[in-house]
């Protein structure tokens, strides 16, 4: 039995009728001032949820709980700070199962570039 049955008992036994695909939005803040190339990033983060609202307050949980904070290998200190959530969608399926798409948008040119372009070391 593959994720998809995992996921359906969760679903199932939780007794919500909704699964949604939340965006939670992180920044980067360094505690030297300098601003890191790569100062934002982006989670999607699967609920179970019961509406829109319900999904976001979870998400926006488990954006605080992210928080994280540790020393860079030059001695700075570097934290990543839930920022908000950029997106709420239902998935148009209750059971999700294997290569199920649990995301999808639309994008301009230039978010294609932006995203085509690789950070430095990363």
């Amino acid at each position: 039995m593959g994720n998809g049955y995992a996921l359906r008992l969760l679903h199932e036994n939780k007794g919500c009728n909704m699964w949604y695909a939340v965006s939670i939005l992180f920044k980067c803040v360094l505690k030297s001032g300098k601003v890191p190339e790569a100062a934002w990033e982006e989670n999607i983060i699967l609920c179970d949820a019961t509406s829109d609202v319900l999904a976001k307050q979870k998400a926006e949980a488990v954006g605080r709980d992210l928080e994280c904070e540790y020393e860079t290998v030059d001695g700075d200190f570097l934290k990543w700070k839930y920022d908000s959530i950029l997106a709420v969608n239902k998935l148009e399926k209750n059971i999700i199962q294997d290569k199920d798409i649990l995301f999808a948008r639309y994008l301009r040119d230039e978010e294609v570039s932006s995203l085509k372009q690789p950070f430095g070391d990363y």
